[in-house]
């Protein structure tokens, strides 16, 4: 496959859906990692910079998302690479900077409490952000230990020691990520919906407080109404965030589970019969179910049964889901969701610019 005139400005690891990895290091040549069943390392010739993507995704794969190596500080491992999470474009990384704006325009403005606000938004969707790289890349460390201990028979269910660490790193996104979205409700509440709340009312920080306290009084024709209701109740998305979020943090956490989680291995088929292992680890589809079978102590004598019943809806026959797949998934949700509330937000952003208005002193340039 030949390749085109375009400028190959960086390179690039692309973060792939199982712990797979496709190094884009050498112009138009992307390798995958690791190597087939057969021992053999499948190379993609690519026309184009931007073409890789699609070339990626012709092949089966989901993009999580890339590392950027732009700089040779990054080549070199003085500085981070660029990482952002891919979804049809890189929505939230455009959310950070779009809240870091409304941040900067309640600076100039002198609203205080939206400035930092809007900060604490803009910087927790770097936090959950890099915690979806640190999910991904602990799927890697994952399947790596399996490819060197040659254990890649498809459909085998284990545990390891790389197997707790990616449980932790899933819980720790799905704290995160929850996080952010009380930090939202918090906006929704005291900024977009301030002119609708009694005077006398206390401050909302939750999306709980946010549905019990305010939604309720908000006129049913107001734009953000009916888009709320609809990922928070009925099964909606972000109402099945919060169980997962519940029953990781106050049911059974997956960082002591150790010895019951476990990953199962699976091949994606490749050109010409070749076939790549990838990791799986499941996430139960009830996570509500499980949190009212432990409110209601149906199922629970002890401690140890609070585990127990956690990896027995975790287990292959049962339904799960993929836990990277869904934090995935779920974080293109929140930047979506967040977007609708940053469109309603009173207060326009700004982006921040240097001129001799704030700029004390000459401008002096070192190599």
């Amino acid at each position: 496959m030949s390749v085109g005139d375009e400028e190959w400005p960086a390179a690039r690891v692309f973060h792939i859906t199982g712990g797979i990895r496709a190094l884009n290091l050498d112009r138009s040549v992307v390798e995958f990692q690791p190597m087939t069943l057969g021992g053999k390392v499948c190379r993609l010739h690519c026309r184009s910079y931007r073409g890789v993507f699609v070339d990626i995704r012709k092949l089966h794969l989901g993009i999580v998302g890339t590392d950027t190596y732009a700089h040779a500080l990054e080549l070199e491992g003085k500085a981070p690479p660029d990482w952002r999470v891919f979804r049809e474009g890189w929505p939230s990384w455009e959310q950070g900077q779009k809240w870091a704006e409304i941040a900067n325009a309640g600076f100039e403005t002198q609203n205080g409490y939206v400035w930092d606000l809007a900060a604490r938004i803009s910087h927790q969707w770097r936090v959950c952000s890099w915690r979806v790289r640190q999910a991904s890349q602990a799927y890697a460390e994952q399947l790596v230990g399996c490819s060197k201990k040659n254990a890649l028979t498809a459909g085998t269910r284990f545990e390891d020691g790389f197997t707790s660490l990616a449980y932790i790193a899933i819980q720790s996104y799905l704290v995160d990520i929850c996080i952010l979205r009380d930090y939202l409700a918090e906006f929704v509440a005291n900024v977009v919906w301030k002119t609708d709340l009694r005077p006398d009312s206390s401050r909302i920080t939750t999306m709980a407080g946010l549905l019990k306290k305010v939604l309720p009084s908000i006129p049913p024709e107001d734009s953000l109404v009916q888009g709320i209701k609809i990922v928070v109740t009925g099964g909606g998305w972000l109402e099945n965030l919060g169980h997962y979020r519940d029953l990781v943090v106050h049911t059974a956490p997956l960082t002591t589970a150790k010895g019951r989680l476990f990953a199962i291995i699976e091949h994606v088929p490749f050109p010409e019969g070749q076939m790549i292992p990838y990791v799986r680890l499941p996430l139960p589809t009830n996570p509500k179910e499980i949190r009212t079978r432990r409110a209601n102590n149906e199922h629970f004598s002890d401690f140890k049964a609070q585990f127990d019943a956690f990896a027995e809806a975790a287990s292959q026959q049962y339904t799960y889901i993929d836990a990277l797949d869904y934090v995935w998934e779920v974080h293109g949700q929140m930047a979506d969701f967040a977007a609708t509330i940053a469109e309603t937000s009173p207060i326009e952003g700004r982006k921040m610019t240097f001129d001799s208005s704030n700029i004390i002193g000459d401008i002096r340039i070192s190599e």
